[in-house]
């Protein structure tokens, strides 16, 4: 990025690296994201208001969730005119589900949760989603990654990169797929890597991958361009 001629803030999401506070899953990590967005707004250093967000794995998720906001509760960042999503995440519920079973013996036993007896359901171990949410204090869904992709504005521009030989389920082509469907922007790009596992691509082919990213934000980061302001109506 910095060889493309690019400034780049780097950080680390709550409860990562040296940042303080707790991991969530998605739910609050955007915060984190829109207070680098402003803390760049705020700089007296940056005279050029818009910005790229490149996320990688969870990282990417995360940019995708925070450009797009989920068109409710939670607003996007419409300073960020582009984001490069690097084997993104689209939804946490794999994650969750696999911590309603146990592994045992190399099977995957489901955890029970109720049962029938005399003919009443009986409630005795509430399910993994409402611990994690309650855990949380938040739904993750709300500002999941797939929710950003539905909600990015049509001038927002949007790069998946997806590795063929990714085999973490979080990640999968048809995640990847979900994500660039629901995307109803202008300029949209998914890549599919030959080489490399899941975030194995940059490794792998690294002087394509350097032409996929600085190719994509060439264009709709350095050469952006406001979107023209509609024309006032004259009325006679």
């Amino acid at each position: 990025l910095l060889r493309g001629g690019l400034n780049t803030l780097l950080i680390d999401l709550r409860g990562s690296g040296h940042s303080g506070g707790e991991f969530s899953l998605g739910l609050y990590e955007p915060q984190d994201v829109k207070a680098a967005v402003s803390y760049l707004d705020a700089s007296p250093q940056v005279t050029n208001h818009h910005y790229a967000l490149y996320g990688v794995s969870f990282g990417a998720g995360v940019a995708i969730a925070t450009a797009g906001g989920n068109g409710a509760q939670y607003q996007g960042a419409p300073e960020v005119v582009a984001v490069v999503a690097d084997s993104p995440w689209a939804t946490e519920d794999d994650t969750v589900s696999r911590l309603d079973s146990l592994p045992v013996l190399g099977w995957s036993v489901p955890l029970p949760h109720s049962a029938d007896v005399l003919g009443h359901s009986i409630t005795f171990l509430p399910d993994a989603r409402w611990a994690v949410d309650s855990t949380l204090g938040g739904n993750m869904d709300i500002r999941s990654a797939l929710a950003g992709a539905r909600s990015l504005a049509p001038t927002q521009s949007l790069l998946i990169i997806h590795g063929l030989h990714d085999t973490n389920s979080t990640t999968s082509l048809a995640v990847a797929q979900r994500l660039f469907k629901a995307a109803k922007v202008k300029h949209k790009q998914l890549w599919l890597a030959p080489e490399g596992g899941h975030i194995g691509a940059l490794a792998a082919m690294g002087g394509a991958y350097e032409q996929q990213v600085l190719g994509f934000l060439g264009k709709y980061l350095l050469k952006y361009k406001d979107p023209p302001s509609p024309t006032p109506a004259v009325i006679g």
